[in-house]
């Protein structure tokens, strides 16, 4: 190769990638293609995220859940009450999702009497309808879309799902605060009532003695009641209700997240009149049964009555020197 084309194949070459780095500038401001929706879908909803609610009927009634202003999914039906987002986001995305398979004439594929109706309302005005029929011996079960003549042919992942009772799609975290939120805790057991106050970053003992209070029991009694959860949830008119004594409960254990008010020394008037701090109530009845794994419990602010693991119960159960700061003690 002589010197007059090596400089030929040079300039070709500086060429070839000035057009490329022209090509790429020239593009650069060109929005990215929207993601498009895959041949097969049965609905033209291109994310899980634009589902703003979710109904479900069957013989079981009816469950309805909404998304609120902080795309968290609530319960309206049949209770008002927070749903486990992880779950219904789950769901919702496997609806959205559902491909056909094939078409077939929707006669004696269990579509008369549907297992379930559904209805998904997405942003834009959308509304989704179709019926669930029966499902058959190769995984796969029987959509009818509202306004399409054939039934659709598509995986049955979803059928068990849908067929959930309203409790197991509830949010089973009883508590909303966190440790730091809380400023003052009571338990109250029989003959017994412990008040504690949080003064700065540190603990104390108030009642039935003024102690400074341990940090590493307060962290174990604050994470007892941020942690609580409900393993079952009973209808407030249901029989169970009655095994729960609530009129003679084993404890009831409140907190609240206002801090407590300084008191004006004596002879001192009050500058402004004390607001009344709101406080949240944990009654806990009696065990479910001899075993005690489980006890009943009811929240002030619901009225909610769930059955939750009686563990927290001998977190809770302290006596005032079980609290003290044991630095102060040593």
């Amino acid at each position: 190769m002589n010197f007059k084309t090596t400089i030929i194949l040079l300039v070709l070459l500086i060429a070839a990638g000035g057009y490329v780095a022209y090509d790429r500038y020239k593009n650069s401001d060109k929005p990215e293609p929207e993601a498009t929706i895959k041949p097969g879908r049965l609905f033209d909803l291109k994310e899980k995220d634009d589902v703003t609610s979710l109904t479900i009927r069957s013989e079981g009634g009816e469950i309805v859940l909404n998304k609120d202003d902080k795309n968290h999914w609530r319960m309206a039906r049949p209770v008002e009450a927070a749903a486990e987002s992880w779950q219904v986001d789950s769901l919702v995305r496997d609806l959205v999702e559902l491909e056909s398979k094939a078409q077939v004439d929707p006669a004696g594929k269990g579509l008369e009497k549907p297992k379930f109706n559904v209805e998904i309302a997405a942003k834009g005005g959308k509304l989704l309808k179709f019926a669930v029929g029966d499902k058959n011996q190769l995984g796969e079960m029987y959509v009818k879309v509202e306004g399409k003549k054939k039934a659709e042919v598509v995986s049955a992942d979803v059928f068990e799902r849908l067929g959930k009772p309203a409790n197991e799609l509830r949010d089973k975290q009883l508590i909303t605060a966190t440790a730091t939120d809380i400023k003052q805790l009571k338990i109250d057991t029989e003959g017994q009532s412990l008040m504690l106050q949080k003064k700065g970053a540190e603990w104390q003992l108030i009642t039935p003695q003024a102690l400074p209070a341990d940090e590493s029991v307060m962290t174990d009694l604050l994470g007892a009641v941020t942690n609580l959860r409900a393993t079952d949830w009973i209808a407030k008119d249901a029989p169970e209700v009655s095994k729960a004594r609530f009129d003679k409960p084993r404890m009831t254990v409140s907190f609240t997240t206002a801090a407590a008010t300084t008191q004006p020394a004596a002879g001192q008037p009050a500058t402004a009149p004390a607001s009344q701090p709101v406080w949240t109530s944990i009654t806990f009845g009696q065990y479910e049964d001899i075993s005690k794994e489980k006890v009943y419990a009811r929240l002030s602010d619901t009225q909610a009555v769930v059955k939750v693991v009686s563990q927290p119960l001998e977190t809770f159960t302290k006596k005032p020197l079980d609290l003290r700061d044991r630095r102060v003690a040593d």
